[in-house]
């Protein structure tokens, strides 16, 4: 078995359906696992109108889904809220792709709806 078979069935029993969009092209969907990164520094930050909530994850995808690095990528996951991602690039084993790893943001919920 090839490491993003090793990868997948790791993400079909573990990890969630998550749809990738970004404007123009046809979203996305497949399995990842999403884990926050705590060691990212400070969740809240201040800003002139008060304190932001920034929450980093790490998100690891299937290596099948057709992404290409991008700006203005979103990521949905199966309970709505929406995350930008903020770098994404392939994880290789040899020549062959075995997942996706990404760094999402999350959206607060007010901008989710812009």
């Amino acid at each position: 078995m090839s490491y993003a078979g090793i990868v997948g069935g790791i993400l079909r029993r573990y990890g969630q359906t998550v749809t990738f969009a970004a404007a123009g092209a046809r979203p996305q969907a497949g399995r990842a696992l999403l884990r926050p990164l705590l060691d990212e520094g400070p969740q809240f930050t201040p800003t002139r109108l008060g304190e932001r909530r920034r929450e980093r994850f790490l998100c690891l995808a299937e290596a099948g889904l057709a992404l290409t690095p991008q700006t203005g990528l979103l990521l949905t996951d199966g309970e709505g809220t929406v995350y930008d991602v903020v770098s994404l690039r392939p994880v290789t084993v040899g020549s062959e792709r075995a997942y996706w790893r990404a760094v999402l943001e999350r959206r607060e919920e007010e901008e989710a709806h812009d």
